[in-house]
């Protein structure tokens, strides 16, 4: 019997970054982002789950920017590994650590608190479940005692900053999703408090101006996900 590569997710499901990916990707593309999402790879993938929370929780405890950011990057790196695998997992997220660092004084964090990412939920938009994971959840209090609130999440892909056309896109849905489901009570979203931050090019995208329109562009997107989802088929060599 042939050792499974993949497994099926039976149901129409993305993670947000994808979703931003697949607003601004061609047809030809987007077939690739959905056939992704649906058939997941059961080889051991490199994740940054390490680097994301490394950098949030240097945030949270009030560093400045760069701070000590390399040195725990080099913490990382030197963890201990039991295999090869390991080894590369903790060398790629040291790596986006280091290249945040690198960067990390071009971001402004002033005018607003930051808070530890919630349990926020994976909405589902016209049949398709959109996972959605902040790295940071961003607040302040205007002067007519006001909440407004938004969140911030990071992009990291070696070499290749990330294009403003899908950091828009991404930052419009946590606009758009915290108008309709506010994190703090009676709060309300605001564009320049949702913010995409490339760890490449320094740039902090905000929410643009027409973000309620992509945010529900990004709804009926969902719907096109899941109408496409029975007929999606695995990648070439896959085995089930």
């Amino acid at each position: 019997m042939e050792k499974k590569t993949h497994r099926i997710a039976p149901n129409p499901e993305i993670p947000v970054q994808y979703l931003a990916d697949y607003m601004a990707a061609s047809h030809q593309v987007r077939r690739g982002i959905v056939q992704k999402s649906k058939y997941k790879s059961l080889a051991r993938t490199f994740q940054h789950q390490i680097a994301r929370k490394t950098i949030s929780d240097h945030l949270l405890d009030g560093n400045s920017l760069p701070g000590d950011l390399s040195g725990k990057a080099e913490d990382v790196r030197n963890m201990l590994a039991d295999d090869d695998f390991y080894k590369q997992l903790y060398g790629y997220n040291a790596d986006f650590i280091e290249a945040f660092s690198a960067v990390g004084a071009m971001f402004e964090f002033g005018g607003f608190e930051l808070m530890a990412p919630q349990n926020i939920g994976n909405p589902e938009y016209n049949g398709t479940k959109v996972r959605f994971t902040p790295s940071l959840l961003t607040y302040r209090l205007t002067k007519v005692n006001t909440q407004k609130i938004g969140a911030i999440m990071y992009r990291y892909a070696k070499g290749a900053p990330v294009s403003q056309d899908v950091a828009q896109w991404q930052s419009a849905f946590m606009f758009g999703y915290f108008s309709e489901s506010p994190f703090i009570e009676e709060a309300k979203s605001e564009q320049k408090l949702c913010k995409i931050l490339c760890a490449v090019s320094g740039a902090a995208i905000v929410a643009p101006t027409n973000s309620i329109y992509r945010f529900n562009e990004m709804k009926a997107a969902c719907s096109d996900i899941a109408e496409k989802w029975a007929n999606v088929l695995p990648p070439p060599g896959a085995v089930i």
